[in-house]
Order: structure tokens, then C-alpha cells, then sequence
């Protein structure tokens, strides 16, 4: 009995404080939402972690109800959606997952969440890709800068690429944020970071991140409307950074066991300085490393030891 009254309250703080977060948001118009929505989770974290999935789905309805009475359309939403991202970052704490997969996953769900808010449904949520590509275009012609063929791809390119970087910034402040609340606030036992030797896409998810390589010139060969280009280019930036990101983990690994202190830096400088050339030998790494046992090959471990 004693229990399901904790349960109860400690369900019922947890809905006070994303409340208070929620009302001061509504006092800023809205603009809580775009740099902190990551801190609705957090409340949902703990309470999910602690008492199991099932219970988790307490204070998620709560918040979502009370979210309904205080706030606007597109924060309730982002409530929502946020508050599934804990409720399942909770079920991952609970059921004893690995690290990895935690970031992972909450690194998946932030880049729903900002596909769908600023590319798929930008319109409703206050953002338009196309204005946003005017602006930096208007503001470049005030500058003097010559336009380059291309012009609107090239900034359509960055624009997504700062959007799915924004995503994995989001979901790494929640990951530790969470991690440290957990540790050492409510003092619930988490598992240890993994080393950054045996962090592997597993070979499924290569095959997955080759496929969506064609994705952008897929689109472009059949000229597809406005949303349509802004999907192919989402999918083809995240599947290109996830890669590249991967070859980077392996070239670190190599640094560290046969000590090329600069192999790293060199990979790095080549991307920023030549990019449209030292991104074809990164993708060729890392989609080996992914698909093959070339890791185990270079660093000379045995495939079954």
C-alpha cells in the first residue's frame, strides 16, 4: 500500500515540474520549446526507470493532458513527442540496455522528431525551408558573394545537415543530463559506457545506410516537388554523416592501438578542406567496417576469440 502511495505522489511531482516548464514556456511565447524541449523527457526518465514501462505511461498522459489545458498546439505536440523519447529512454533504463543502444535510440528519435517538425511538417510548426534558403541567398547578394551553380542545393545542404546536427546535440545533452540524474540524484544503477572500440553498427544497419545513399539523386532523377527534395536530402545527409561518423570511430580505434597520433586530425582537416574528394574513401571505411570483419582484420583479433 505504502508503495502504490509513492508511486502515486512521486508520479504526481513528475507531472508538476514538466507543468512548471510548461507554463513558464507559455509565458515565452512558445520559445522554451525550441532550445530546452529536450528537459520534458527528463521527469519521464526517472519515473519510467524506476517503477517499469507501464507506470511510465502515468505521468506521460498526464503531462500530455495538462499540456492540452496550458499550452499551444505545437507544444503540445513537441509534449508529446518528447515525452514518448523518456518513456522509452525510461524502458531502456529499466530493462538493463546497453549504452549504446540508449544513445542510439534516442539519437533516432530527436531526428524524427526534427524531421518531422522542421522538414515534413516545417509549415505548421513555423518554419519554411524555402524562406529560410531566400534569406541566406538575399543575405549573401548584400555581401557581395557571388552566386556558385547550385546555389539553392548548396544552402539547402547546410540547412539540413545544422538540422540533423541540432538532432544528435539534442539527443547527447538528454543522454547525459539523464545519466547523471539517474547516477546520482535518484541513485539508480545504470550500465557503464561502452568502449569506444566495440561501438559497431551491426551490418544491417550498413546495408540500410548504403541503400539511402541514393536516396538524394533518386529524387533529383525524378523531380520531385519541394517536400519531396527535402526528404531525399534528410536522408541522404543523415545516412552520409552516419557513415563518415563511423569511419572516424574506426580511424580513432586504429590511432589508439597502433599510436598514429594525427590519423584522426588528418581525416578531419581533409574532410574540411577537400571534402567532395575525402568523403569517398570515409564512406568506403566506414561502410566496411559496418559489413565486414575489417576491424578485426586491421587490429589482428581472431573473428571468434
Amino acid at each position: 500500500m505504502r508503495k502504490e502511495v509513492r508511486k502515486i505522489t512521486e508520479g504526481a511531482a513528475m507531472i508538476a515540474l514538466i507543468s512548471v516548464f510548461l507554463l513558464i514556456d507559455r509565458q515565452f511565447a512558445g520559445q522554451l520549446n525550441v532550445y530546452f524541449a529536450w528537459i520534458i523527457p527528463l521527469p519521464i526518465i526517472i519515473y519510467t526507470a524506476r517503477y517499469g514501462f507501464k507506470a511510465g505511461w502515468l505521468p506521460y498522459v498526464g503531462v500530455v493532458i495538462i499540456a492540452l489545458m496550458l499550452s499551444t498546439l505545437p507544444s503540445l505536440i513537441f509534449a508529446a513527442m518528447y515525452g514518448l523519447v523518456g518513456l522509452f529512454y525510461g524502458l531502456g533504463i529499466n530493462k538493463k540496455f546497453d549504452n549504446r543502444t540508449q544513445f542510439l535510440f534516442t539519437s533516432l528519435f530527436t531526428t524524427i522528431i526534427y524531421f518531422l517538425s522542421m522538414v515534413l511538417f516545417a509549415s505548421f510548426f513555423g518554419y519554411d525551408m524555402g524562406d529560410e534558403i531566400k534569406i541566406v541567398t538575399e543575405f549573401l547578394r548584400a555581401m557581395d558573394v557571388e552566386p556558385i551553380s547550385g546555389e539553392a542545393n548548396v544552402i539547402r545542404l547546410v540547412i539540413v545537415m545544422t538540422i540533423f546536427f541540432g538532432a544528435i546535440l539534442e539527443a547527447y545533452l538528454l543522454h547525459i543530463f539523464a545519466r547523471i540524474l539517474l547516477s546520482r540524484v535518484v541513485r539508480i544503477t545504470i550500465p557503464p559506457s561502452t568502449p569506444l572500440s566495440k561501438f559497431k553498427f551491426p551490418a544491417y544497419v550498413g546495408y540500410i545506410l548504403m541503400a539511402l545513399l541514393f536516396a538524394w539523386p533518386l529524387v533529383t532523377q525524378l523531380k520531385l516537388n519541394q517536400m519531396g527534395q527535402n526528404v531525399g536530402y534528410t536522408l541522404f545527409i543523415f545516412s552520409t554523416i552516419a557513415i563518415v561518423s563511423h569511419a572516424l570511430i574506426l580511424l580513432a580505434v586504429l590511432q589508439k592501438r597502433y599510436r598514429i597520433h594525427t590519423l584522426v586530425f588528418t581525416a578531419v582537416l581533409s574532410l574540411l578542406l577537400i571534402p567532395t574528394i575525402a568523403v569517398f574513401p570515409l564512406l568506403l571505411i566506414g561502410l566496411l567496417d559496418m559489413v565486414t570483419d575489417i576491424r578485426q582484420t586491421l587490429l589482428g583479433v581472431k573473428k571468434n576469440a
